[in-house]
């Protein structure tokens, strides 16, 4: 009797939240510690967010031996509390990035179930999980998931409160909730800021900021009469969160969507439901605090920028109109992004957009303005991020939410109505799926590019067999084209889903943990503490990859000259050293005659980079004139962002 009840809750969609975030679990937490963190990214905020906890200053970020005002701060917070909780390692680098990415699929099936129905909240987060812009970036400790998880959240929030205008009474329950949501947004910082002697210290400050925090936070939970003004709230409160994550495109990509929504639907009582003032209000003492003290703060960093000059023109201003690093690109760019980086997803897309417009006379009201939101959504996160002159292939991430539900929608509908298309359409979509399968299995870097830096470095090729590949594409391609000939239009769809799965399972747990070795410096690093006697220095040789300093704890030595290397290494005892393999003979010869034969390399795990050792009192060989080993790989230039 329990099993036919556990199996009638199951179809009626009431363990359906258990099962987004088991799948969340699934797909995010194995392995998040057991691999090293990518360079530079990865390594350049947690050495940021690891000086937090040395130096005890949570509100000036500070980068090796100045400050650094590139990024906000929420994901250095996000990492700094990791490590706090579980040390400084992997692990407490990316712990809570994973967990919010499982909070935003957990928020986008509750809303959008609310919104449309649960069967479309289950495939939108499905779609969404399974891209490979999502999963990747749910497993990286960088800015993106911060940002876009925050925004998603708060997107959900607002066209709760905009769209479905829930008017019942908000139980205690709710209230209670925001009430204690709003606390931890607002006391959190403010507790940052006087822990970090940026506040006036002492009991009776962080007496006046908790009372005036728990007012504030009181007065907006129980003074609202209506439940769709709670909604309203937290998507106030999610969009500070994604501004202190990315910036200005925190607040502006979600208000220029909602805007666009507003020309399109005619709409402009949104304006007066929005409760604005107020919700500035509550934006803004999340938001805001952060940013005024570093407007108000004179330091600068290592390159001689203001918190001013570097976040706001350079950082801001100069990539959109004028170009900072990254690619260029034209219209197809983030066209191309976009297939690899929601395949198999993106072969229906076109179809899914068609289909959204077509279908008009399905919905209610409710559901159209929802679908309408989300296509906007996909439309104006492609367009803004192709004018942007700087372009990066995971810049198109923001627009990943918006495009998954639409492709839900038609997904949905097509379990309803299996003969709703055309066989030519299907066709196509199979064919797209197969043009984007074989370039993923004949250039298997796509996959890292979407999200990572230095496209052209090399790939190891020879890390991850070609047929574990061909196996999921041939075996998912074959169930679909074997259930759509016998007319099982359904398995045909199912089978679709589960090679997505099946694919996403692979590229997170199996791709990225076998590329991992090439594009990390942990594997290095744990080679030389091994090796290492007492206090033997490590240093790195023209080389600016940020994972040096961050798996040395800022304790390695940049050589930037060959006057200095050769010095360092004539220096008493051995010597590690750090080096671009493309590099190597360049360090050789950087070396004095006497200890150029006392340089070996002691670990080449690595395609990018070697760990060598000068050891002076190394035996020297008895071959003379034997060549260093000649890499493939050519000099890059060595800008970093």
């Amino acid at each position: 009797m329990e099993v036919n009840v556990f199996w009638q809750n199951l179809k009626e969609g009431k363990y359906n939240l258990y099962l987004v975030i088991g799948l969340g679990v699934l797909l995010f937490i194995p392995f998040l510690g057991s691999v090293g963190l990518h360079d530079p990214w990865e390594t350049h905020y947690g050495e940021v967010a690891r000086s937090m906890l040395t130096r005890n200053d949570y509100i000036f970020p500070y980068w090796e031996s100045g400050y650094f005002f590139s990024k906000p701060v929420l994901l250095m917070w996000m990492m700094a509390a990791g490590m706090h909780i579980f040390g400084v390692n992997e692990w407490g680098v990316r712990f809570f990035v994973a967990v919010l990415s499982i909070l935003c699929m957990a928020i986008t099936y509750w809303g959008v179930s609310r919104l449309i129905n649960k069967r479309v909240g289950l495939l939108t987060t499905f779609v969404m999980a399974t891209s490979p812009f999502y999963l990747f970036l749910s497993k990286q400790a960088i800015t993106d998931m911060p940002f876009v998880g925050n925004m998603t959240i708060g997107m959900v929030f607002l066209a709760l409160g905009l769209i479905e205008k829930d008017e019942s009474v908000p139980t205690l329950r709710s209230r209670v909730i925001l009430t204690i949501v709003v606390l931890l947004a607002t006391i959190t910082q403010y507790a940052l800021m006087i822990n970090s002697g940026h506040m006036m210290r002492g009991l009776t400050t962080a007496a006046i900021i908790l009372i005036v925090a728990g007012l504030i936070a009181g007065y907006f939970a129980f003074t609202r009469k209506k439940q769709y003004e709670i909604f309203l709230f937290y998507g106030y409160i999610f969009i500070g969160f994604a501004t202190l994550a990315k910036g200005i495109g925190g607040f502006a990509i979600p208000g220029a969507i909602w805007l666009l929504y507003i020309l399109v639907t005619g709409d402009w009582g949104i304006l007066r439901r929005a409760m604005l003032p107020i919700g500035i209000f509550v934006f803004g003492i999340i938001a805001i605090p952060w940013y005024a003290t570093l407007l108000s703060f004179n330091g600068r960093d290592t390159e001689g920028f203001t918190f001013y000059g570097r976040f706001f023109v350079h950082d801001h201003f100069n990539r959109l109109a004028a170009g900072v690093h990254g690619d260029r690109g034209s219209f197809e760019y983030f066209i191309q992004q976009l297939g690899f980086g929601m395949f198999p997803w993106s072969a229906i897309i076109p179809f899914a957009y068609v289909g959204a417009l077509r279908d008009r006379i399905l919905e209610s009201a409710k559901e159209f303005r929802t679908i309408l939101l989300y296509a906007l959504w996909g439309v104006f996160g492609y367009v803004f991020f192709h004018m942007m002159i700087t372009k990066f292939h995971h810049y198109i991430f923001p627009a990943v939410p918006g495009i998954a539900l639409i492709v839900a929608i038609y997904i949905d509908r097509l379990l309803d109505d299996p003969e709703r298309e055309n066989w030519l359409t299907k066709v196509i979509i199979f064919v797209f799926f197969i043009i984007l399968a074989r370039d993923i299995v004949l250039d298997q870097r796509l996959l890292v590019n979407l999200f990572t830096y230095k496209y052209d470095r090399p790939f190891p090729n020879d890390a991850i067999e070609i047929w574990k590949y061909i196996a999921i594409f041939t075996i998912g391609g074959a169930l679909i084209v074997y259930f759509y000939i016998f007319k099982k239009q359904k398995f045909a769809i199912y089978s679709y889903m589960a090679t997505a799965l099946a694919f996403a399972i692979f590229i997170v747990h199996v791709y990225f943990n076998l590329i991992t070795p090439h594009y990390s410096q942990k594997y290095l690093f744990d080679t030389y503490y091994k090796m290492r006697r007492g206090n033997e220095p490590v240093a790195a040789y023209l080389m600016n990859w940020r994972g040096e300093t961050f798996y040395s704890k800022n304790t390695v030595r940049q050589l930037k000259s060959n006057s200095e290397t050769r010095s360092y290494a004539d220096g008493p005892g051995r010597k590690f050293i750090l080096v671009e393999a493309s590099r190597y003979n360049s360090l050789k010869n950087s070396l004095s005659e006497q200890m150029r034969d006392k340089l070996r390399i002691v670990d080449r795990s690595s395609n990018k980079f070697y760990l060598t050792i000068v050891d002076p009192d190394a035996p020297t060989p008895n071959v003379k004139g034997k060549k260093p080993e000649e890499p493939a790989e050519p000099e890059q230039k060595k800008e970093i962002e």
